[in-house]
C-alpha cells in the first residue's frame, strides 16, 4: 500500500469514527435527568420551558424514580423545568443555562438544578 493510499484510508477512518460517536464534544442534544424524590411520593409530568415561555413535554416520572430526557432542539439558552403532579400542583425550577450536549440533574425535593 502506498503512502498516499494509507493517508486517504486513515482520513476516511477518522471521519467515520467522528460521525459514529456524534462528532465534536459539546455537540448533540442536552439531557435532563429528573429525580422525583418529592414527599409524599407522587408521579409527575416534566416539561422544559424556554426563555420565551414555550413549553416542551419531556415525559412522566414515577414516584421515587429518576428518568433521563433528551431535550430538543439542541439550542443553547435559558430554561426552567416544570413538574406537574397528578393533583395539578406545579413546581418550577430556577432559570438555568442549558448547553448543547450537556446533562443537568433536577432534584425535585430541593428544586436544585446541578451539572
Amino acid at each position: 500500500m502506498g503512502m498516499r493510499t494509507f493517508m486517504v484510508a486513515t482520513l476516511v477512518l477518522v471521519a467515520a469514527c467522528g460521525c459514529a460517536t456524534g462528532g465534536v464534544a459539546g455537540e448533540g442534544r442536552p439531557t435532563v435527568v429528573a429525580d422525583n424524590d418529592v414527599v409524599p411520593p407522587t408521579a409527575v409530568t416534566v416539561y422544559v420551558v424556554d426563555e420565551f415561555e414555550n413549553r416542551q413535554l419531556l415525559g412522566d416520572v414515577s414516584p421515587l424514580d429518576q428518568r433521563a430526557f433528551t431535550v430538543r432542539p439542541n439550542s443553547t439558552g435559558q430554561y426552567q423545568l416544570m413538574a406537574r403532579t397528578t393533583a395539578g400542583s406545579e413546581l418550577v425550577s430556577p432559570r438555568f443555562t442549558l448547553l448543547a450536549g450537556e446533562t443537568v440533574e433536577w432534584r425535585l425535593s430541593t428544586n436544585l438544578v446541578d451539572r
